[in-house]
Order: structure tokens, then sequence, then C-alpha cells
């Protein structure tokens, strides 16, 4: 495609008036971006050096570009953004490695061309507040942080961490800061001690019809958690996703989509590098269910005795809109969107295919219209087939790639992961053949249970 069909904009961002312009669309700190100067100290920086304000500007023109731009999903994905931003510590920002390394990483996680250019600003740096977590020891090492979206996987990481390290401090950056009681609420709880939570101190103005695919919202959470860590001394990041997860969306992709990295070790090398180049410090992400299935998380939490039917209950994982998967003002999960589909599946596979409500319910029913709860109506069915089919394919097409005639893929696949993890070659490629295994597994005995004359099974038939 020429370069001149594919999307670009520039962004100036800016602490003062300006005239608007067709070239640049000029994006107001304190308006479009706002910075909670309380809840950025509960990143516990303990000095006001400047940095902490700049990649709190960095993060919030991210997004506001991100979602600003809208892509061109039948033609193209890539777009080309740059960005002007302003910055106290400007002679850091200019250093050759913090610039290419951002970028690096950025590109990476998107798909898209990202540009920077870093400008003086005026004045001094806000002082922040000192010792901000007040229910964490700060001088302890055996601390980590954990970018928190209050869905399974994040909170099952959570208590198995606590489990099996309890003498490890825990800091949830939770991904909501609209449902941030409800996201203390339900892990206090459950007791669990040693847990503090900070919120997201970046917000951004509510743009009309954003550009829905959002690639860059890891880098907003993962960046603060990293933040956290260097600043407690601790350096560690847990990333909790699960492998489907993690490196499913590498192997299957989706029509012009790039392959989607946000959980990704090699994303989080790349951000790893770019704050070693910025700040001079080392964070090591780690990936513990990297090569598990959701499944073995609740099994896992099962065999501990953690009450995993309410934890299914109070931890959602569906991806619909919640007014499109409301009915008689209740809000369950549609049942057929592909986090959906993988938790049905975790679900079977830990027996406990009761656990949640959906709407979209009966898995043995011959089409998706009477699959619908009984008493629903006026939902989107046109939108549910597709997302249904969409989801159906991604999990057998990743069941798929395990098989025989896909084992090339897996050795690329394996070669790739191998340099960001520890393990060599060899090794990552038992591991990750062993994760599409199980993964085939479990979703060959879930389509078995639905039957096949079932509206799942025929999808996933093709």
């Amino acid at each position: 495609m020429p370069l001149t069909d594919i999307p670009a904009a520039s962004f100036r961002v800016t602490t003062k008036r300006a005239r608007k312009s067709s070239k640049v669309q000029i994006v107001r700190l304190g308006e479009d971006i706002r910075v909670d100067a309380t809840t950025l100290s509960e990143y516990s920086f303990r000095e006001s050096d400047g940095i902490s304000h700049d990649l709190m500007t960095l993060i919030g023109a991210v997004k506001f570009a991100d979602r600003s731009l809208r892509r061109h999903h039948a033609k193209c994905w890539a777009r080309r953004i740059h960005i002007e931003i302003p910055v106290f510590r400007l002679s850091t920002w200019l250093m050759p490695d913090v610039r290419e390394t951002l970028v690096q990483c950025l590109n990476y996680l998107t798909g898209d061309s990202w540009s920077f250019e870093f400008v003086e600003r005026d004045g001094s740096a806000p002082a922040l507040q000192q010792s901000p977590l007040s229910d964490i020891s700060l001088g302890n090492r055996d601390i980590v942080f954990v970018p928190f979206s209050h869905g399974l996987d994040s909170y099952g990481q959570v208590r198995l961490l606590q489990l099996s390290e309890p003498k490890t401090e825990v800091v949830c950056v939770y991904a909501d800061a609209r449902s941030a009681g409800g996201h203390r609420g339900a892990l206090k709880r459950k007791n669990m001690a040693g847990v503090q939570y900070v919120g997201v101190p970046v917000k951004v103005r509510r743009l009309h019809h954003p550009e829905g695919s959002f690639r860059s919202r890891p880098f907003m959470f993962y960046l603060l958690a990293s933040l956290g860590a260097i600043a407690s001394g601790g350096n560690r990041v847990m990333i909790p996703e699960n492998g489907q997860g993690s490196i499913g969306g590498s192997l299957v992709t989706t029509g012009h989509e790039p392959k989607h990295r946000s959980c990704y070790p090699g994303f989080t090398a790349k951000l790893s590098n770019f704050l070693k180049a910025l700040t001079g410090n080392h964070v090591t992400f780690y990936h513990p269910a990297l090569f598990e299935t959701k499944g073995s998380l609740l099994r896992a939490l099962a065999e501990r005795r953690e009450g995993v039917r309410a934890i299914l209950n109070r931890h959602p994982s569906c991806s619909c809109d919640a007014r499109l998967a409301s009915h008689d003002q209740k809000k369950y999960h549609c049942g057929v969107c592909g986090n959906c589909l993988l938790r049905r599946a975790a679900e079977y596979s830990a027996r406990l295919e009761d656990g949640t409500e959906y709407l979209f319910t009966d898995l043995k029913a011959g089409s998706l219209a009477d699959a619908l709860r009984p008493g629903g109506h006026n939902v989107k069915l046109k939108f549910f087939a597709d997302l249904a089919r969409n989801g159906v394919r991604d999990m057998q097409r990743l069941a798929d790639t395990g098989t025989a005639s896909q084992r090339r893929a897996v050795q690329i696949a394996a070669v790739d992961l191998s340099r960001f993890i520890a393990d060599d070659i060899a090794v990552t490629t038992t591991k990750l053949a062993g994760l599409l295994e199980q993964h085939a597994l479990e979703w060959s005995a879930f389509l078995a249970t639905c039957g096949q004359d079932s509206w799942i099974s025929k999808i996933a038939r093709g």
C-alpha cells in the first residue's frame, strides 16, 4: 500500500494555548491529559527529578494518539504516529538509546510506526509525597508489582504467588480507576495480607468514536508497574496471563492484524530495554503461566481449596460490551467471545461447567439463536454470530497449531520465544509443544461434550 494511503497524524502535547492546525493536533496537558499528583505519589518516587512526570505525560500522549487515529481495518493495519512531548529532563530524553528503545517497544507492541520529538518543558517538576505505599515495606526486596485487570488470571496468579511465596509482598496496579473500590474489595474479602493497590495516575479526555484496537494499553500498565518496582527496590513485575493468551496471539492472527504481543515476552523484554536506557535500572518481568492453560490455573486453585466457584463469580473474563451482553438488567458473560470460550473450556477441564452464567448458555443447541438463555430477546444476533465465529475458529486454529503438519511453525515460534526467556531453543520447543498439546486436549474434550451437532462444533469444523 502506498505511504499516502496509510493513516498518519501528528500530535503536539503542550501546557500552553496554541492555534489549531490542520497538520498537527494540539493536546493540552491539564485538559486532554490529566495527571493526578496524589496517585502518582503512590508509585513511591522518592525524588522529584522530573522523570516521573515526564513518563506520565508520555503515557497519556501515547494513549491519546492511539485512540484518536482510526485504523483502515479493511485495507491495512499500520499507522504512522508522531508525537511532540514537553519534558522536564530534556537531556535524558534526547539520548539516542532512549528514543530508539521507546520506538522499538511501541512499534513491536502495536504494529504501527511511532516517532517522537522531545522539547523543553517550562518550570520545574512538582514535588511528590514521601513513602506513599504505607502497607508495603519499601526496603523489602521480596516485593512484586502486578498489572492487575481484576480478571481470572491476574487474581489467580496473585493467590498462587502468595501461597508459594508467603513472605513476598504484592502491589497490584489496577487497570480501571473507575472500579478501584471493586478491585480493592474483591481482594480484601479474601484477607490477603501484604497486598497494596495503586491506581492509574493518568486520565485522557473521552474521545468520540475512538479507535477500538487500543494495542498500546499494556504499555501504560506494564510501565506503571515497572516504575513502582524500580522505586521500591524489588525490580520484579509479574505478568499473570496464561500461555494461550500470551503466546496464542502470536501464533493465530486475524486478517490484516499483526501478531498480538500484549503479554508476549518479546514486548516485556523491549520495555525492559527502554527502562534501562531511561533510568539505568533493570526490571525483571516474569511470566509464571507462560506455558500453562487457563484450565491449569483453575485446577491449581481448586487443589489448594481456594473456592473456585466463588472466584469465578467475582472475576470476569468477557470482552463483550456490557450493554450488549445484558439481559433483564443483569450483566452476563456473553459466552461466545474468545475470552468466554477459553473460560468455558477451562471450566470444563476443571469440572466447573456451571461456574459462570452466560447469555448464550446452551452449548448443545443446534444454532446460536437456540443457545440464547430463556427469555433472551432483542440481542444483536448477527453481532454475536460474528463474535462466536471468530472466537471458535481462533480456539480451533490454536489447537491445530500443535499438529504434526504445523511442526515447522511451532519450531519457528520457539526460536523467537527463546530469545526473550531463560530457556534454550530445545527446551522452549518442548514447553511450547506441551502448551499446545494441553490446549488441544482441553478444547477437544470441551467440543466433545457439546456434541457433533452443536452450533459450536459446526463452527469449529468450518
